[in-house]
């Protein structure tokens, strides 16, 4: 490891012991228990009713063709067959459940971090609606905003998984608790690290806006675990201060 690469992983694992680490997850994580990335999973839908992808589709948009000729009931069941029944976690989840996470945010579906904890016999509580939120819980939480595939969340109609491109247009209605709490831990100096994220999804863009807003020069490094990258690509996130640590999740768990 360089110099500034040794720093930045002994920065982590300080805030980690003291607990001030949110660890976020996107789907590139999932990957190492082999379910397939955003646009596989988009591409498989719009195979399955004929439909070709343009450039500017993405999984939400094919996701809402789906569903206008099919049914929700019937996009959930195919996200259950290809993202939640039979799966397991990787080496990664079950080394993540070992550290002090201030929290876990994730816009997965999938249960595998839950699985991780459970085979660890380790504590938790699963946060898909704003109600659930408990300020002094003893448990780590896991805080699924984008909603759940277990039996009990998939078929929501209070707080709807979101999938669908009108599922993110009500989002902030239905989730704005789990956003604020999010705010609030970096804003007391907490720090962010992604792992298999997008950074440009839009839930971290308009997110890292609004801090930058609030927290100006005083904005903390954020940092993202993805495997490959360009120079160009490091040089454009860190401007944006968001430092990439180029591993993936099952390497850089055994560095901290």
């Amino acid at each position: 490891m360089s110099t500034n690469v040794n720093a930045h992983i002994k920065l982590i694992r300080n805030k980690l012991q003291s607990g001030k680490v949110i660890l976020f997850a996107g789907a590139g994580w999932s990957l190492e228990s082999n379910l397939p990335s955003g646009w596989t999973l988009a591409q498989k839908l719009a195979d399955s009713i004929g439909y070709t992808a343009e450039y500017y589709d993405t999984l939400g948009s094919i996701a809402e063709h789906y569903q206008y000729f099919h049914s929700r009931v019937q996009l959930v069941e195919f996200l259950v067959s290809e993202l939640y029944t039979g799966r397991t976690p990787a080496q990664s989840h079950n080394e993540a459940v070992n550290h002090n996470w201030k929290a876990i945010y994730t816009t997965n579906y999938d249960t595998l971090i839950e699985q991780a904890y459970n085979l660890a016999h380790k504590k938790y509580q699963k946060i898909v609606y704003d109600s659930q939120l408990l300020t002094n819980s003893q448990y780590v939480p896991i805080i699924k905003i984008h909603g759940c595939l277990s039996a009990d969340f998939r078929l929501s109609t209070s707080v709807p998984i979101v999938i669908t491109d009108q599922d993110y247009e009500a989002f902030g209605y239905e989730r704005i608790g789990l956003i604020n709490k999010l705010r609030q831990s970096m804003l007391e100096g907490a720090i962010l690290l992604f792992i298999g994220y997008g950074l440009a999804d839009r839930f971290w863009w308009d997110l890292r806006l609004d801090l930058q807003k609030t927290l100006g020069e005083n904005l903390p490094n954020s940092y993202s675990v993805i495997p490959n990258f360009s120079p160009n690509h490091r040089q454009y996130w860190q401007r944006r201060k968001v430092i990439l640590l180029k591993y993936t999740a099952n390497e850089f768990f055994q560095l901290i």
